[in-house]
């Protein structure tokens, strides 16, 4: 901004010029805002337990299906050990990460112990809840899965047993 020594400070043209200034500083501000935010994330990060999640109504809060999964009544003994590959909420249409398949896959391959939990909302948002299970000394996964959230599905456990898992089912 320049203003000529001959201008007084209100002119106008200093006016106009001041009110420039101010609204390119205003809007480099904001671009810079903008920048920084989208810098501070390296975008969405898969959670990590039922904490990450908001409850999502009606039925049992996705939040907490996990856990309340492992206290149905006729919930296999094997669902309650740790979830030593983690405990996902995933949103609809969200995969498994390959770091959660990657940790069962090498369980098995070991053949030592290990379980991920993983829970999904259908369609209405009633969550599905997945338990993908390596036994010591196992040569399979068993992947139990219950619809009991379901408000139209059926109620009770299904189990699979499969070499592998892919994005929430066996391969």
């Amino acid at each position: 901004m320049r203003i000529a020594a001959g201008d007084p400070p209100h002119s106008a043209g200093a006016c106009d010029d001041l009110g420039m200034a101010r609204t390119r500083l205003a809007l480099s501000a904001i671009a810079c805002g903008l920048a920084l935010a989208g810098c501070a994330s390296a975008g969405p990060t898969a959670p990590t337990s039922d904490a990450d999640v908001q409850v999502h109504p009606p039925g049992t809060p996705q939040a907490g299906a996990i856990t309340a999964a492992r206290a149905l009544d006729d919930a296999p003994d094997a669902v309650g050990a740790r979830a030593t590959c983690g405990e996902l909420v995933l949103d609809q249409g969200e995969e498994l990460p390959a770091i959660a398949i990657a940790c069962i896959d090498a369980a098995l391959e070991a053949q030592e112990a290990a379980l991920l939990a993983w829970s999904t909302p259908t369609t209405e948002g009633d969550p599905i809840v997945y338990f993908a299970i390596v036994e010591t000394g196992g040569s399979s996964i068993a992947l139990h899965s219950t619809t009991g959230f379901d408000r139209f599905g059926s109620p009770g456990w299904h189990v699979d047993r499969c070499d592998a898992i892919t994005t929430w089912a066996c391969a």
